[in-house]
């Protein structure tokens, strides 16, 4: 015999009856949940919020006595010393100097490479500099540790080389970054004697 289906007293069969409880029970359930958050929201609203202004009002009432303690003066100096940072932190943004561009080339020269003359066009960004390295090999990895420091030289070209009785004499000339002309250094510089460059 099917399990759906019962027998009576009379030996008829009739269709099981489900409760009706499972419905009843999730309205309560969800009605619970709304009266629960209806307490919750009406208590934030109404107290927590009557609580918070107080006390917006009081720290304000505390900075307005606070701002009438400090005499009209001392704000009046302490405005024009403010005003006077601001505007010396954007002059020293503006403001250029040479004085990154040389640590940096001191930090990127290899041992064997020195530098004769030094010639800076500051309108132009560029630097014309004259050296002797000991050998091609030593003057082409230098070039290389110049053009791998692309956030110092926007480009590196060397102009002319030649053998001389010190080495390899040769002129390059440097296309800067504006960030060589500012007091901060943009990026970690690195080591030209290390081994594993070219």
């Amino acid at each position: 015999m099917s399990p759906e289906y019962l027998q009576n007293s009379n030996g008829r069969f009739k269709l099981e009856e489900l409760p009706a409880g499972l419905p009843y029970r999730l309205l309560i359930l969800s009605g619970l949940v709304f009266v629960t958050l209806f307490i919750v929201y009406a208590g934030l609203s109404l107290g927590y919020a009557g609580f918070l202004r107080g006390q917006i009002a009081s720290v304000r009432a505390e900075v307005s006595d606070l701002g009438n303690q400090v005499p009209e003066a001392e704000q009046r100096n302490f405005a024009e010393f403010y005003s006077q940072l601001v505007h010396t932190r954007e002059l020293m943004k503006r403001h250029t100097t040479s004085r990154p561009l040389f640590a940096v080339l001191e930090r990127l020269t290899r041992r064997d490479v020195s530098y004769n003359s030094f010639t800076l066009a500051l309108s132009e960004r560029t630097a014309t500099i004259e050296g002797v390295a000991r050998s091609y090999e030593l003057l082409a990895s230098q070039l290389a540790v110049f053009e791998q420091a692309s956030s110092y030289f926007e480009r590196v070209v060397l102009e002319s080389s030649r053998l001389s009785p010190q080495g390899v004499a040769f002129q390059l000339r440097l296309t800067l970054t504006p960030a060589l002309f500012t007091f901060s250094v943009p990026a970690p510089l690195p080591d030209p004697n290390a081994d594993t460059l070219p």
